[in-house]
């Protein structure tokens, strides 16, 4: 498989222990004072730092936190005071002056204590903008309706061609004109410039990505509090298929796998989320994904009895041959056949009339033809004389059966114990399970078909509130057991638990991952304890891949889709949005989570049921589920499916 690194570009200038990291970052010194400056966009915002040195006990000084970019310009210039002890003092300063006609005139006033300046300084006409070294600007830069102010006093319009033979000449007669001045660079310390946020560095818009591309992330955050994860989707909101960090230990790559989507354009976002604070998120940048071989049906990587082979090409007409690996290294044999619009689908029976392949894993060698003789390329099509080939990974999901038993938990939302009570009942379904609720519906010491994971019971349910709490869920979400989960709590993209003020912990996605095993966003994919039914009922939830911790795609089909892999159907539930909690109206929202999942065990369709809790129609109107819900995995899927 093709591998495609975008890497950032870095620019280093290092003069007496000066390192520069922001991509076009430039220092100049001047009298004192130590001059920033680096591209911008308007509406960013910068971080400043500075650290005299870089010995231990020393730690990086903020000069500035928020720094607005310049307006009207494509450059900010930051200047730090008084940091270099030279001999000698020079300060430029500019003022307009009336002519007593409605026009203005521009005068310089240059002091100095030894000499003139060494280098010319620009200023817009209109005064909208103090003067700046020339220096400052890259070469080439077209300043028209700036003035020139020379440093022999003078001042004359902008003109690029004066400009480049004083800067030739400069050069050639004294060198550096800030060495010349200062005698030796000054020792200033070390600084660093970051944009605030996260950022995909070294993307533009526009870049054209093909295979696995790694993304480095910019992140500059002023937050203190504990980053739970970092998630990445499209403009509509829909998580980004195949993207993921390189080392969740150490989020600063995005590793994608641009195979695993669609060719087309894309405008991606990359998240950061905490545990209590409010999210983060980029500036879109859009990219277009142009792969000759690529398969974005990803969840049929996964297969049971039959595997699902599906690719797209955009060659055709074309022969085809894919060359297949049982265990990724021996060779069983291969498929050839003839697609007349890219797309290669067919089903491979492992039982293969008899023989059952007992194999855990396969790959397969893709290679594309042009077709001969049989067809032109269609309007439109591929039509490429050249060649393609790519390969794709299949992994072994193990069959399992049976309702699966069910774990239900929630967690405190603040530090408010009455809250934190009738979210407690609300589950519970009231202290007799007179409302329902989620634990007295479904348990089978209620109305309910399931057994329930341990601390659910009559009028009570599990509470993570600290860690040993966390650990014991983690505990039953790993038992093989257990197919089943729903949580009540502060929820994100990528983590469910935490609230302010409290010891509640949080549980990201990578600890889910972790106690799973499930990865579907791998190059290579696994499986090993898929879920049957999730519902996590909290802020967010369904905004970004959690429902791939738990086996499940996210993707919105069918159960046929299931089937077609050979596997059992299952489905995921969660927000987009953030949701609400009126906790005086417990008795309405576990009345209609009761009726939701009175609905389920009915044998209705998921995306029934959760319509009927969406219009409220076992709750009268009142405390209706939020309609920012969304299914991943199979929408119609029900309690007997397959």
């Amino acid at each position: 498989m093709e591998k495609q690194s975008v890497e950032p570009e870095w620019r280093s200038y290092c003069p007496s222990f000066i390192h520069l990291q922001l991509k076009g970052l430039n220092i100049s010194v001047h009298g004192s004072d130590i001059w920033l400056s680096w591209p911008s966009v308007e509406g960013e915002t910068y971080i400043v730092q500075y650290r005299p040195d870089l010995t231990t006990n020393l730690t990086w000084i903020t000069l500035a936190v928020n720094l607005p970019a310049a307006t009207g310009t494509n450059l900010t210039v930051f200047i730090h005071s008084n940091q270099v002890a030279c001999h000698t003092r020079q300060t430029i300063g500019m003022k307009f002056s009336s002519d007593g006609n409605g026009t203005e005139t521009l005068e310089s006033e240059t002091k100095r204590e030894d000499k003139q300046p060494a280098e010319p300084m620009v200023i817009p006409k209109d005064g909208s903008k103090a003067a700046v070294p020339l220096a400052l600007y890259p070469p080439g830069v077209d300043l028209s309706g700036y003035i020139i102010l020379w440093p022999d006093g003078s001042a004359e319009e902008w003109n690029a061609e004066l400009v480049e033979k004083w800067q030739a000449s400069q050069q050639e007669e004294t060198g550096d004109p800030q060495t010349k001045d200062s005698g030796g660079v000054p020792s200033c310390g070390f600084y660093r410039v970051v944009k605030n946020g996260v950022h995909l560095w070294g993307l533009t818009n526009g870049t054209v990505l093909r295979g696995v591309v790694e993304i480095p992330l910019e992140m500059a955050l002023t937050n203190t509090d504990q980053i739970t994860g970092i998630s990445f989707y499209t403009e509509d909101g829909n998580p980004l298929i195949g993207a993921s960090l390189k080392n969740p230990e150490s989020p600063w790559i995005m590793v994608w796998d641009t195979t695993m989507v669609p060719n087309g354009t894309y405008a991606i976002y990359a998240e950061v989320d905490f545990a209590a604070d409010d999210s983060v998120t980029n500036s879109p940048v859009t990219v277009t994904v142009s792969n000759v071989i690529s398969f974005p049906n990803y969840f049929s990587r996964i297969f049971g009895d039959c595997m699902w082979v599906y690719a797209e090409s955009t060659i055709y007409p074309a022969d085809f041959e894919i060359a297949m690996y049982a265990d990724e290294t021996n060779y069983i044999g291969s498929f050839y056949g003839y697609t007349d619009d890219g797309i290669i689908s067919f089903l491979w029976d492992l039982t293969d009339g008899g023989y059952t392949f007992t194999n855990h894993t396969f790959k397969g060698e893709f290679y594309i033809t042009p077709a001969s003789g049989k067809s032109l390329p269609k309007p439109g099509a591929g039509g490429q004389s050249s060649s393609g080939s790519g390969t794709n990974f299949w992994a072994k999901e193990y069959p399992w059966s049976g309702l699966g038993k069910f774990v239900v938990a929630y967690s405190p939302l603040d530090d408010n114990s009455t809250r934190t009570f009738r979210i407690g009942l609300m589950v519970a379904g009231g202290t007799g399970g007179e409302y329902g609720g989620v634990t007295y519906t479904l348990g089978n010491y209620g109305w309910g078909l399931y057994e329930l994971s341990p601390g659910n019971g009559q009028g009570s349910a599990f509470q993570m509130y600290d860690g040993m709490t966390k650990t014991n869920l983690l505990t039953y979400l790993r038992d093989i057991s257990y197919r089943n989960f729903y949580y009540f709590g502060h929820g994100s993209p990528s983590a469910i638990g935490g609230a302010p003020g409290t010891t509640v912990p949080t549980i990201t996605a990578h600890e889910l991952q972790k106690v799973l095993c499930n990865f579907l966003d791998s190059a290579k994919p696994a499986n090993y304890h898929p879920y049957r039914f999730v519902f996590l009922d909290g802020c967010r939830t369904g905004a970004g891949k959690m429902c791939e911790k738990f086996g499940i795609p996210a993707q919105t089909v069918s159960t046929n889709f299931f089937n077609a892999a050979g596997v059992r159907a299952r489905a995921f539930l969660g927000f987009k949005k953030k949701i609400s909690f009126n906790d005086a109206q417990w008795t309405w929202r576990s009345l209609m989570l009761s009726g939701f999942f009175i609905d389920w065990q009915r044998g209705l369709p998921l995306d029934v049921c959760v319509s009927n809790a969406v219009n409220g129609v076992h709750t009268g109107g009142f405390q209706k589920m939020d309609s920012s819900y969304v299914i991943y995995g199979a929408y119609n899927l029900r309690i007997d499916s397959p």
